[in-house]
């Protein structure tokens, strides 16, 4: 039977980022002290979600490689049941920095992970402290974090569990010879730690097919569960009231950008519709793009008691991807967390991107949401929604028992337990 489960990923446990999201969603079904979690990004988790924590940051490796730290990272211990994104503003300025030029720093941070400087005494006593059955590796694109879960796995002789929300093996971000040299061995990690695995669990059919033909091994698939308690129908808002709620990054905002100038076009001589979107987004540039008088307001972040409020004053939730081809690849096997969201309540659901994109042709093929498929077409598209709004809220605005119980975080976090469990039955470590 298995007792603990090391969790090692860049984000902690959160119930507002979206990683974070996935992770306590996956795990919901564990008690906290059957988790312990290593993380490598500078946040502070909620005490209610996981008993023991363990943090190695960028900033942790950067300091102790200049001698200005004898130490690198930490136990965390989480004093409240609200996260805290960053530890200070210094960092949060690091980090945006970061965030930024991210594809361009990404070979340059594997390199001072290289040092092995987070390989220390303290965090062998913690290991040894939490005694972990197995790890659940929740992999990503970067190399650093593949090497620390092998050499743990070999360290402790206990099994792996690897999990992929996203295609890293054939999209890589940086475009340049040495990005092409850090890709390929990116690929060699995740196949070896793919061979290495007992069990591979995938956030879409479309990336366990991908794998499948890359390393061989056929696995699970799990979705992002449904997990906001349900919120009913309401009366119709007049205007309609769309809200986005999320990241505008890989030019999402362009789609964002296209649809609210068909919105100012919809309301030429009415307001029939406004469009709020929620996001973290600090480019005001973009900002200012994405504000229209009486068609578009942006709105900032919200966290996740707030995004419920907004979303119950809702008659419409928005999903958008880019048509941008480049766009596509990067995007096209990822399955958004915020549709798990949207699905738990009874809102229409409006998504307005290709259909190549996994997210959205998920959709489009269980009839769950009004599909805009074609940037040529959003104003005539979405002029139809508007005016026969009262039909397609019956359409789209509800999901059935059925639907809602598949895709429960209890469903999910059984099938969680149990793959868990048999990647454990016999021995095979990363030798």
């Amino acid at each position: 039977m298995l007792n603990k489960v090391l969790i090692i990923s860049h984000n902690s446990i959160s119930v507002n980022q979206n990683m974070g999201k996935t992770l306590g969603n996956l795990f919901s079904g564990y008690k906290v002290d059957e988790l312990a979690q290593l993380y490598f990004y500078p946040s502070i988790p909620p005490q209610n979600k996981c008993k023991d924590f363990y943090r190695i940051t960028d900033n942790d490796i950067y300091m102790r490689l200049l001698r200005r730290k004898e130490t690198c990272g930490g136990p965390i211990y989480p004093v409240s049941d609200e996260e805290k994104l960053y530890d200070s503003i210094i960092l949060k300025k690091k980090y945006t920095f970061f965030k930024k030029y991210r594809s361009r720093l990404l070979v340059f941070r594997d390199i001072i992970w290289r040092n092995r400087y987070w390989n220390s005494e303290d965090l062998k006593i913690w290991l040894k402290k939490v005694s972990p059955d197995v790890i659940f590796f929740a992999a990503g694109d970067s190399i650093f974090s593949y090497r620390i879960t092998l050499h743990l796995a070999r360290m402790m002789e206990i099994p792996i569990v690897v999990y992929f929300c996203d295609d890293f093996y054939t999209h890589y971000s940086i475009i340049s010879v040495i990005g092409k040299i850090h890709h390929l061995i990116l690929k060699r990690y995740i196949r070896k730690i793919c061979h290495i695995s007992r069990k591979q669990i995938f956030i879409t059919d479309e990336l366990n097919r991908m794998y499948k033909i890359f390393c061989d091994r056929e696995g699970y698939v799990i979705r992002t569960p449904i997990c906001l308690k349900r919120i009913k129908e309401k009366k119709i808002s007049k205007p309609l009231i769309v809200s986005f709620f999320g990241n505008i990054t890989l030019n999402r905002w362009r789609t964002l950008y296209s649809l609210a100038t068909a919105i100012k076009r919809v309301n030429e001589n009415d307001v029939k519709v406004i469009l709020n979107i929620y996001s973290s987004c600090e480019d005001k540039k973009i900002i200012n793009k994405l504000t229209i008088d009486n068609s578009s307001f942006f709105k900032g972040f919200v966290n996740k008691r707030e995004m419920v409020l907004r979303i119950q004053e809702s008659d419409v939730l928005l999903h958008v991807e880019s048509f941008k081809s480049k766009d596509i690849k990067r995007v096209k096997s990822s399955f958004s967390t915020k549709l798990s969201d949207y699905l738990s309540v009874e809102r229409v659901i409006l998504g307005v991107g290709p259909l190549d994109v996994a997210s959205l042709s998920f959709l489009s093929e269980l009839n769950l949401g009004y599909i805009i498929n074609q940037e040529s077409l959003i104003y005539e598209n979405l002029r139809d929604f508007v005016n026969n709004f009262g039909y397609y809220q019956r359409k789209y605005g509800k999901r059935t028992e059925n639907f809602i119980n598949n895709n429960s975080i209890k469903k999910n976090s059984v099938i969680m337990k149990s793959i868990l469990n048999k990647g454990t039955d016999n021995e095979n470590y990363a030798n």
